[in-house]
Order: structure tokens, then sequence, then C-alpha cells
């Protein structure tokens, strides 16, 4: 790094220590910057979400992606701010003089250069995530202009690309742990390793051990698509809550007599929510669900489906709540009055896939996962 002039030796009183961090059994070179990013003033600029991104990409037929090269280190530190970066090694104290992950804006601050390099560029013939920069297209001509829109602004800021991960003019490309093409998109198979890897219940019996591994096959097995959501087409939310596991959530639209998956959710219950009453856990599921697909189901028709027993079947449509628990039935009030979703129930019947989605989150985390 010193070489490449990445780093320099440094005689700050600021420091940093050093982790080799292990990456697939290989040491990997990490600075512990905790100290100095809890002091650190946040950056609010935002990245894109990812299903947004891919969302936009519906309609293309042609796609071209670039990497930039290194892509944080092609980004130059200010001159007065270096010495913060300084960190401590066996053959002495040194700090970049480049851009470098491990710091609380890195992220911030890349993805607000790129975006600003090509920002006529935005929305019409590419997105940026990071490094990672996408061009799209419906027809072929089209595509090669903005392939030259891209480069020439990338060049004109003297960005480098990291040509063996560039790839131009397809009609189907990985982006952002996804394949996509016109007709949708499909996570690539080393990101559905966690629905392949759910375990089967010990107190299954036969029939549901089987009933498991058709589900796994269907879920991991080509094709596993995802449509682009359609507009003008009204989406079908169907949620699930279970006190021993979580939520799971499914967002569909029908074309003629077949539902098509658009995203599937889930996540994990809290100890508090876990010891709440079905109908506010089937309230929690919905709340959640539309505050997770809001960029979906704003100002769009709806109809939610909360599978659930007879008994909350009533409870939930006619807004018949426990007290104790009122900023949650409230929430749920205006989350359905503001995105005008109706309620329907499918009693005591849940779909294979949602008892999957389900049951699996109870060996997860407590972090919201979209299995694609």
């Amino acid at each position: 790094m010193e070489r490449n002039g990445q780093i320099n030796r440094s005689q700050s009183p600021w420091t940093s220590p050093v982790l080799l961090k292990k990456d697939d059994g290989s040491p990997r070179f990490v600075v512990d910057y905790r100290k100095l990013n809890s002091i650190t003033i946040r950056d609010s600029y935002t990245l894109l979400r990812m299903d947004d991104a891919i969302n936009k990409l519906a309609g293309a037929k042609y796609y071209s992606k670039f990497d930039l090269k290194c892509g944080y280190h092609q980004v130059p530190i200010d001159p007065q701010d270096k010495h913060k970066t300084a960190f401590i090694t066996p053959y002495g104290l040194f700090e970049f003089n480049v851009l470098l992950q491990g710091l609380i804006n890195g992220s911030s601050i890349f993805q607000r250069i790129v975006s600003e390099v090509l920002r006529n560029l935005l929305g019409h013939h590419c997105l940026v995530y990071l490094d990672d920069i996408i061009t799209f297209s419906t027809n072929f001509n089209g595509h090669v202009k903005g392939i030259h829109a891209v480069l020439n602004a990338l060049n004109n800021h003297n960005f480098k690309l990291y040509l063996s991960k560039c790839a131009l003019v397809y009609e189907r490309i990985e982006y952002l742990g996804h394949g996509i093409d016109h007709a949708g998109y499909q996570p690539l198979q080393n990101n559905i390793k966690a629905v392949i890897d759910i375990p089967t219940p010990t107190t299954y019996d036969e029939a549901h051990r089987v009933t498991i591994s058709t589900l796994k096959g269907k879920l991991t097995s080509e094709p596993c698509v995802l449509k682009f959501p359609i507009p003008d087409i009204p989406f079908i939310l169907t949620t699930d809550a279970s006190s021993e596991n979580g939520i799971g959530v499914t967002l569909k639209q029908k074309l003629g007599k077949r539902e098509h998956v658009i995203v599937y959710l889930s996540q994990n219950l809290t100890k508090v929510e876990r010891k709440w009453s079905v109908t506010e856990q089937e309230c929690l599921a919905i709340v959640w669900a539309i505050k997770k697909l809001r960029i979906y189901l704003y100002d769009a028709d709806c109809l939610s489906r909360a599978i659930s027993s007879k008994h909350t079947k009533n409870d939930i449509s006619d807004n018949e709540y426990n007290e104790d628990n009122i900023p949650l039935h409230n929430e749920f009030r205006a989350s359905t009055i503001e995105n005008d979703i109706h309620i329907s129930h499918n009693n005591a019947v849940q779909t294979r896939a949602q008892k999957a989605i389900v049951d699996n989150e109870s060996n997860r985390q407590r972090n919201p996962i979209i299995t694609s």
C-alpha cells in the first residue's frame, strides 16, 4: 500500500489498531476505526435501496455494468484529515492518502461522489450502488449511447475501471446479488444457501419432511424468478405471525389466474413481542410489512391477507384491541387507512411458503431479510 501511494508514514497524535480479519480462510487487513467513528459527525447521504434499484431496471432489454477499480481508493482524502486515519503496525505509524472502508462516512461519501459524476444520467441510463454501475436500455442503439455517456463521464473525472469485472451489452446480467433480465430477477445460487440450509423440525413426520424438501426445491431451482412490479395492478400482501418464530410476508400481483411473487420478507420477534396476543402479533406483521414495502404500496391498491385463526379474524377487522397496546393498534389503523389497504383472512390456513419463511426466523437474528 505504501508503494502504491495509498498510505504514508505518519506522525499523527491519532492512532487506531489493525486487525488481521480472516475472510474465507485468508488474512485480511482491517483497521479498527470504532473509536474514531464514535466521535465522527454522520454524513446523511444515503445509498440507493437495492430493491428499488432492481425495480428500476424493469422493462429494459440490454444491460451493461462497470466496476470501479479499487473504488474507494480512487478518492483522495483531504490533507487536513489524513492524520485522523493513522494506524499502528509493528513497522511504524501510517496514515491513509485515500478513502478506505471502515470509516463511518466512507460509503456515503463515495456514493455522493459517483452519483455527482453521473448525475445527468441517473435514472435515465444508469444506476449507481457504490462502485457498481449499471446501464440499461430498451433498444440496442440507445444502449450504446448510454455506454458512451457513462464512460465519458467517468473518464472526465479520471475514474478507472476493473475491466475483468465489467460486462457490456448483455440481455441477462448479474447485479446486486441477482440475475436480471427482461422477465424478472432471481437470486444467484450462492445467495440462496440460507434457504437450502433451513433445518427440518425434528417433530415433523415423513409427509411434512417431504413437503419441506419439495418447497426448498421449488424456491431454489430454476426458474426461481421474482417478477418486476407492474403499474396499475393491485398488490396482494400476505402476512403471518408466530410467537415461537416470527413474521413471514409475501407481496404478489395477480396476472390472469396466477399470482406472481414480487418480494419475500421475514423478521424475528423480540422477547416482548412474543408475549403479545395473536391479534397483536398479526397487527404487527401487517404494520411491519407495510413499512418495509412502502415503495410498492404507497398510492397503490392493495389487498392484505392476514393468515390467522377464526378468533383473530374479527379482532383485526373490527378493531377490537387490548387497551394495553394502544400505540400498535393506532399505528395499525393509520397504516391501513393511509395506504388504502383492504384486509381479508385465510382462516387457519397457512401456505407452505409462508410457513417456511416464518419457521426459519427462529434460527435467525433480528434483522429484516429479503429472501429472493
